[in-house]
């Protein structure tokens, strides 16, 4: 005599089913998987791990300089905001992102803009100095 029984209908409507998922197993897109058919990463998901890839890099870079001895950006006495700016363009000719980042970063901190101040042609200060303008 056979003991089981078979499960109920309700039993076999909430068991799991293949039927209907994506490759990563699930009813809708997962948004998470490029390669498996379910739509790939969200804008978000593809910015957060690119910042956090980014800001590893960046990390790492300031890491070496550090066992290199170098040091000093948040210090005016030290490192002037134009000495930050002129190495933010020669690290931008040399063509490293994480470098350019890293001093884009010791600005923003600092609270400066990337730009040069614009400095007055000598016949302007001449100009003032003589109390002309």
């Amino acid at each position: 005599m056979n003991t089981t029984t078979a499960p109920s209908t309700d039993a076999v409507r909430a068991s799991p089913s293949t039927e209907g998922l994506d490759p990563c197993g699930n009813r809708d897109y997962c948004g998470r998987h490029p390669f498996c058919g379910c739509g790939g990463p969200t804008e978000e998901e593809r910015d957060e791990e690119a910042l956090l890839a980014f800001t590893t890099a960046m990390r790492d870079k300031l890491a070496k300089a550090r066992e290199r001895g170098r040091g000093g950006w948040h210090n005016p006495d030290v490192c002037s905001l134009d000495d930050l700016r002129r190495m933010l363009r020669q690290h931008l000719l040399k063509g490293d992102p994480v470098d350019v980042a890293n001093f884009a970063l010791f600005l923003h901190q600092r609270g400066a803009s990337t730009a040069f101040p614009k400095r007055r042609s000598a016949a302007k200060v001449a100009k003032t100095w003589r109390g002309n303008e």
